[in-house]
């Protein structure tokens, strides 16, 4: 019997590869999509390569983990769990014969908690790294600190398309080897949707008209499940003959019916594949040569405001669409038809962002936390946001895992290993810790509700418990799988499944601190600070358990919900709860105002007003409300706003900040030294009107400063006819005055300030309309003068107008006025 890996393109470098494992520790494997990555190139490493340790494996989804690992053992001829085995959250297939194990990538950081260095590890290879899942980005990331102090564990990265100059900042002296792509090539046609078209209609019209031109079988990708079975549904009315199959593959379903997607069809019959994006890499689905690919994507998109991560639908990158269309190339020409333009597909991306910049990272530094690994030391493809890291740090502080110092709590080590995201580590631990003051039942009930949040159930119902009475069969099962390993970890005798428990409130509020929720009107404020719209809900606490927001609003969506009362909040939280004193501005009363709060994140639950205003309290309040505002909410006289801004020019006309800076953005950033000695037991805005403001910013230069203020930037100009005429200011551009043109007579050059400055001279006709703007005297002497005197002499004959102005008395009356 042929090898079926043999004639795979990745075979003609394998020797090159098993020879840079013998001499290197880092290597990087490109390899386009079809090429076998995941399965040739680890059964050669465990077949030829010489290493000390298990090879282990990351694949990013668990059904491509679970096939490659039956896979191999097939060619090996033996069972899964023997030389090749498969690890996953839940699931294990593995011996003491195993060599080569495949794991799906939170395994890997739970491996590293109970051997840090990895020193019973050879290698490590890192499949599909281009998808840069955040556990891909942590694992790398913490097995390059463990290489550091393990000399002989190594790392292979692989990937269809890979971002080789980011890579190779963290690991510089990795060999890089390519292999070649898809055996076959693949035609790629665009049906784009028409503008009024669903996706779902145009995908299921444009299946049918393929599947009856190809003898193979068609594999359609779909952003999610709701679009996959809206097409099966159009699928099934449509005739496409008895020898076609329907299946769906995402990765909820059970492993046997994605089993059924994935395997070869019987001779003469077709099948069609309604998949998400768990197909487009390391899984094989036999018999496929067309593709149908609807350019979309579910992508998880944390928003930091409320603190939610949601499924957004997004168009898929350049490199998403090119492994899509790999599919159809694996075993004959293939074809491939686009929904969407081919001049959609230019305009988008080459790469898609890395998940570990646009993700919540809790789980992601709680994890770092129990490794005892700081984020700034390890070495990043893309290093964490800090905002982000921050978030995290805040709520895993709430949650019980972080004390106030950043240090991990009893708690945190007691719940490290119980593999849970930490909310639902949280939920768990409350109900053992209810357990001892209560009754052992509260166990079986605190696993049950953990598994529901897992779950994450898709209702239109907005009440929680009435969520519980309407799930179906297989969601109820799905939930009891979960809710037996979470009754295991914390020793529950059985399940509580009952539809209310009058804890339940208790025991989810431990899990979204963040998420308690106040009715304030017609919306609800989380403790967290964001807004939710309600339409449906009612109690005055509740938990907010599913919300949405979108793009440009302030405000979110209250999808989901479970009510607690604040009685229950206070017995079981009282640490939540705070005291504080406020001094805030009341905008009704134009004045601040001092309150004695108790609140709860950012609700406030009680408030009582204060008569006592704190002045250091008072001094904050008004720095905090000005720097909201701005300079411009400040009541500053007209005077001392141009005294400012004579001394703002003049600092930007000689260059070397001779004079204090009195802009907005110093005078704001440094409020508590120039304006708060002047705002003591001030607490009103009207008093703020009786300041002096030009003697403050007097006070902000000495007085040799205030003599060359008036020389370098006077406030007035002496005009030729003896006249003083305002100067006025703007902050970029030039100095400005405004008098009769007859009053410049005599005047050759246009005056200055700062010794360089040319005065704008807006040149006045004797009605006081404007006839010429000029920073240039001396030209417009010469050369509009005489036009101007040719049009305006004979409409105000009764003021003078010379032919030569040079040689004339500058004044600003008429000629009868003159000869008196």
């Amino acid at each position: 019997m042929t090898n079926p890996l043999s004639v795979l393109p990745v075979v003609s470098i394998l020797d090159n590869l098993l020879q840079g494992l013998s001499e290197q520790s880092q290597l990087l494997l490109v390899a386009p999509p079809g090429a076998g990555k995941s399965t040739a190139v680890p059964l050669a490493i465990l077949q030829k390569a010489q290493l000390n340790g298990l090879i282990i494996m990351l694949e990013p989804r668990r059904l491509a983990a679970r096939h490659i690992a039956q896979f191999l053992a097939k060619m090996l001829g033996e069972p899964v769990g023997q030389q090749v085995g498969y690890q996953m959250r839940g699931e294990s297939q593995r011996s003491s014969a195993t060599r080569l194990l495949i794991v799906t990538e939170g395994i890997l950081t739970r491996m590293l908690q109970d051997d840090p260095m990895l020193e019973t590890v050879g290698l490590v290879i890192f499949d599909e790294f281009h998808e840069r899942s955040l556990n891909a980005d942590l694992g790398l990331a913490l097995c390059l600190e463990a290489a550091q102090v393990n000399e002989s564990l190594k790392l292979l990265v692989m990937s269809a398309t890979l971002d080789i100059s980011a890579l190779q900042k963290v690991l510089p002296e990795a060999q890089l080897i390519r292999s070649q792509g898809r055996t076959f090539p693949v035609q790629v046609d665009y049906a784009p949707l028409p503008n009024s078209g669903v996706i779902e209609s145009h995908c299921a019209a444009v299946i049918q008209s393929l599947i009856g031109q190809h003898n193979g079988s068609l594999l359609a990708f779909l952003p999610g499940t709701r679009e996959i079975r809206r097409v099966a549904q159009l699928l099934d009315k449509m005739e496409l003959g008895k020898n076609v199959s329907i299946y769906q593959l995402y990765g909820q379903l059970t492993i046997e019916h994605q089993q059924k997607a994935i395997q070869a069809m019987p001779d003469g019959q077709q099948k069609i594949v309604l998949a998400t994006n768990i197909a487009e890499t390391s899984l094989t689905i036999e018999g496929i040569t067309v593709v149908v690919d609807s350019g979309l994507e579910r992508v998880a998109q944390y928003h930091r405001a409320s603190g939610v991560t949601r499924l957004n639908t997004k168009m898929i990158c350049q490199s998403s669409a090119e492994q899509r269309a790999g599919r159809a190339g694996r075993l004959s020409q293939g074809w491939c038809v686009r929904l969407y333009s081919e001049e959609q597909f230019n305009h988008r991306p080459r790469f898609n962002d890395a998940q570990i910049l646009r993700s919540d990272l809790t789980t992601f530094l709680a994890q770092l936390k129990l490794l005892g690994s700081d984020p700034a030391s390890l070495h990043w493809v893309d290093r964490p946001p800090t905002g982000a890291l921050a978030r995290a740090e805040e709520l895993l502080a709430q949650l019980g895992f972080l004390d106030t110092a950043g240090h991990l709590t009893p708690m945190a080590r007691h719940t490290g290993n119980w593999s849970a995201d930490p909310r639902i580590c949280a939920l768990l631990y409350q109900a053992v810790q209810l357990a001892k003051v209560a009754t052992r039942e509260i166990l079986a009930r605190g696993a049950y509700l953990a598994a529901v949040l897992e779950q994450r159930v898709i209702s239109a119902e907005s009440d929680f418990h009435q969520m519980l009475r309407t799930l179906d069969g297989n969601t109820r099962r799905q939930i009891a799988r979960q809710g037996r390993i979470y009754q295991t970890v914390i020793g529950a005798d059985a399940l509580d499944e009952r539809i209310e428990h009058p804890l339940d409130g208790v025991l989810l509020a431990a899990a979204m601190p963040d998420r308690i929720a106040h009715r304030q009107g017609d919306r609800y404020l989380l403790a967290n600070g964001f807004a939710l719209q309600n339409a449906r809900v009612y109690s005055d606490w509740i938990i907010a358990l599913e919300l949405g927001w979108q793009e440009g609003r302030s405000t979110g969506q209250l999808y989901l919900s479970a009510e607690i009362t604040l009685e229950q909040l206070e017995q079981f939280y009282p640490q939540w709860f705070y005291h504080e004193k406020v001094c805030e501005y009341d905008e009704r009363r134009q004045a601040f105002i001092s309150q004695q709060r108790r609140c709860l994140g950012a609700i406030v639950v009680q408030c009582v007003n204060d008569s006592e205003r704190s002045q250091e309290a008072l001094l904050h309040g008004w720095s905090k409300l000005i720097a909201q505002r701005g300079m411009s909410w400040l009541p500053i006289s007209a005077k001392a706003q141009a005294f400012r801004t004579r001394v703002i020019c003049l600092n930007q006309w000689l260059g070397d900040c001779s004079f204090p800076d009195l802009s907005d953005d110093a005078l704001l950033s440094g409020l508590s030294d120039w304006l708060w000695p002047y705002l003591d037991g001030i607490y009103q805005y009207k008093t703020l009107k009786q300041l002096d403001w030009l003697g403050i910013f007097k006070s902000l230069c000495s007085f040799a400063q205030l003599q060359l203020l008036d020389s370098l930037a006077p406030t007035h100009y002496q005009a030729p006819s003896g006249r003083d005429v305002a100067i006025g200011y703007q902050i970029g551009e030039t100095p400005r005055i405004s008098l009769k043109l007859q009053e410049m007579f005599g005047q050759p050059q246009s005056p200055t300030v700062a010794h360089k400055v040319a005065i704008t001279i807006e040149l006045l006709s004797p009605g006081g309309h404007v006839l010429q703007l000029t920073q240039d005297l001396a030209s417009f002497w010469q050369n509009a003068y005489p036009e101007v005197r040719k049009q305006m002499r004979g409409r105000y004959p009764k003021h003078p107008w010379p032919e030569d102005p040079l040689d004339s008395i500058a004044t600003h009356k008429t000629k009868r006025q003159l000869q008196r």
